[in-house]
């Protein structure tokens, strides 16, 4: 991915900075390209990723791996990502892990039971790279 975000000399101007520690996100979707695009990202910003096709796949995942952070699709078949989140919410282990929904659309009222069910945020693709990172860092408070 060459692109300013990604470039190493835009982090060093203090646009972005390098997650400390590495953090654990998963992402979960089912399109190939996002779970090839957004590992990348994050590895670039000093973050772990894990990728998760299925909603099924990522509630193993989370209880595996315990990332710090789930950034899962909505409209996924099977188990989409308000099921997911559900699904972690009800489950003692996986209940304090932040969950970002990411959609291609969204209503008003769907943003609020994305909310009423426990999501930190919900992103509207397409979204830009540094949209996204700055949003992981306000959600784990990492202070970027």
């Amino acid at each position: 991915m060459s692109s300013a975000l990604t470039d190493p000399n835009h982090i060093a101007m203090g646009v972005v900075r390098p997650a400390p520690g590495g953090d654990k996100i998963l992402v979960v979707d089912d399109e190939e390209s996002m779970r090839m695009i957004l590992p990348e990202l994050l590895e670039d910003f000093g973050y772990t990723a894990l990728c998760a096709g299925s909603g099924t796949e990522a509630l193993e995942l989370v209880r595996r791996e315990r990332p710090q952070l789930v950034l899962a699709d909505v409209s996924m078949p099977g188990m989409d990502g308000y099921a997911l989140l559900v699904a972690l919410q009800e489950d003692p282990l996986t209940r304090d892990c932040p969950v970002v929904l990411m959609t291609g659309r969204i209503t008003v009222h769907e943003r609020a039971r994305a909310f009423e069910l426990g999501a930190r945020d919900v992103l509207v693709k397409p979204f830009a790279g540094e949209a996204l990172i700055a949003k992981i860092a306000c959600v784990l408070g990492d202070g970027r």
